[in-house]
């Protein structure tokens, strides 16, 4: 009986040891797929994470290409506006100039009324039909700048000895 015994704890501590062994081979194995396992994943986040860091460079780069083209075009376009702006005080300045010239050149012609203009335009149309068109040049000078003239004269001269009286 006792070697019964025996031989039962015996195979028991066999059974036990057995049963340890597997479990111990059985914890290794999944061990060591839990860590190819962990190890496939931690690289697929690293390679991700590496995707991801790419895709935010490339996306730092085109904004960063974006704004430079963006300050270029607007540099472009304001040197463009300045120049436009020169321009147009250049072209102020002239038509100034042009007009404050105008304005002194009117200061030395005898000025007649619209209405005048047209009447002397007519006539000067018929000198051509004249076998002596300056007496009709001569009628018109009297008629429409002499008199015009000789009230502009006496205007300034009223008004000169107005002023000084």
């Amino acid at each position: 009986f006792e070697t019964l015994k025996a031989s039962i704890e015996k195979q028991k501590e066999d059974i036990t040891k057995s049963l340890q062994k597997h479990v111990t081979e059985q914890q290794e194995i999944m061990n060591e797929k839990l860590l190819k396992e962990q190890r496939r994943i931690e690289d697929e986040v690293y390679k991700l994470d590496d995707k991801y860091q790419l895709t935010i460079i490339e996306y730092e780069n085109k904004m960063f290409e974006a704004k430079c083209k963006f300050e270029d075009e607007e540099k472009f376009l304001n040197d463009k506006i300045e120049e436009r702006k020169k321009e147009i005080n250049i072209l102020i300045e002239q038509f100034k100039k042009d007009e404050e010239a105008r304005k002194q050149s009117d200061f030395y012609r005898i000025a007649i009324s619209p209405a005048a203009k047209n009447d002397v335009e007519k006539l000067k149309g018929m000198a051509a039909q004249l076998n002596n068109p300056s007496t009709l040049y001569k009628l018109i000078w009297k008629e429409y700048y002499q008199k015009r003239l000789l009230k502009d004269y006496f205007d300034i001269i009223h008004y000169v000895i107005g002023c000084c009286c």
